[in-house]
């Protein structure tokens, strides 16, 4: 059981030590390309979706295909052997990256909404 215990340790040490930092370095090169407040949904700029692939998707890319392959250990740990701490840390971390993608995409400029002079001119 102890053996058990130092792995479950380890998995969630583990799961902060990747995604704490993945989550930040993803907003903070997002945020080079996000639309000033209020203006969002104005312009696009297809150099934005380069720049964004670029600097940001590498780390929501890394993180999510550690957040996969370590699914199998904490689904392990929780049908198996009841270890609930890591399942709800992992849980937790996957809702903090959807909130943190939704939060990107919406300061982006995405073309979604047009001005009353934009809209009178078409």
């Amino acid at each position: 059981m102890d053996r058990i215990h130092n792995s479950t340790n380890l998995s969630l040490w583990l799961l902060i030590a990747v995604n704490a930092p993945g989550i930040g370095l993803f907003l903070y090169f997002a945020s080079w390309i996000w639309a000033p407040r209020g203006q969002e949904g104005l312009y696009y700029d297809a150099g934005d979706s380069i720049s964004r692939t670029l600097l940001a998707f590498p780390f929501l890319a890394i993180c999510t295909l550690f957040n996969i392959i370590i699914s199998r250990s904490v689904f392990i740990g929780l049908f198996y052997y009841r270890e609930f701490r890591q399942f709800a840390l992992w849980l937790t971390l996957i809702m903090i990256w959807f909130g943190a993608v939704k939060y990107d995409l919406g300061r982006h400029f995405d073309g979604s909404r047009m001005t009353n002079h934009e809209s009178s001119n078409q």
